[in-house]
């Protein structure tokens, strides 16, 4: 695989607990964008939002030309 970037993956089980730690234990809020990442959000938006939901947490998604934001709340 010379000369190819690998694809990045966003792994619900890891998404979980930094969530679970964040938003549900803690009670902040937490933000994410992908403006600079190597792995689409919105590529990614129904893992996010199945994962919210499995916390009983909030997520806002927002997507413009050049980034997509996601906010998880309580």
């Amino acid at each position: 695989m010379l000369g190819k970037a690998m694809q990045a993956t966003l792994y619900a089980h890891r998404l979980k607990t930094v969530l679970q730690h964040t938003v549900v234990d803690l009670g902040l809020t937490m933000s994410i964008d992908d403006e600079t990442a190597k792995v689409s959000l919105s590529d990614n938006d129904a893992v996010l939002v199945e994962t919210a939901s499995a916390l009983g947490i909030q997520v806002d998604i927002q997507k413009s030309t050049n980034a997509t934001t996601v906010t998880f709340y309580r």
